[in-house]
């Protein structure tokens, strides 16, 4: 007969107790990533190779970022075009321009 493997659930802490034996197993790396800001606020991210880099959830942010951002261009395309001609391309800039100011 075939013997049924179930699931139980478990947090990760129940198989390691101590984060530092994870670096133990084979294929695990430690990472030392390091940062930089440059003269123009641009901040690079580099590996332990010195390759620049970008983390996955900083290109899924940007994309959430972008969606939104055309959400709110289209609603004001469709809502206020009626009363001026849109431009389009000033738009988008405004938008962009309104969301670094917000971060900064």
């Amino acid at each position: 007969g075939s013997k049924k493997h179930e699931l139980h659930a478990s947090r990760a802490t129940d198989f390691v107790s101590d984060p530092s034996e994870i670096l133990k197993y084979d294929g695990i790396q430690n990472r030392e990533d390091s940062y930089s800001v440059d003269a123009q606020d641009i901040v690079r991210v580099r590996d332990s190779c010195n390759v620049q880099i970008m983390y996955d959830v900083v290109l899924d942010d940007m994309n959430k970022l972008q969606s939104e951002m055309l959400q709110i261009g289209t609603h004001f395309l469709h809502n206020y075009s009626e009363r001026f001609v849109a431009d389009r391309a000033s738009l988008l800039e405004d938008l962009y321009a309104s969301e670094a100011a917000f971060y900064e």
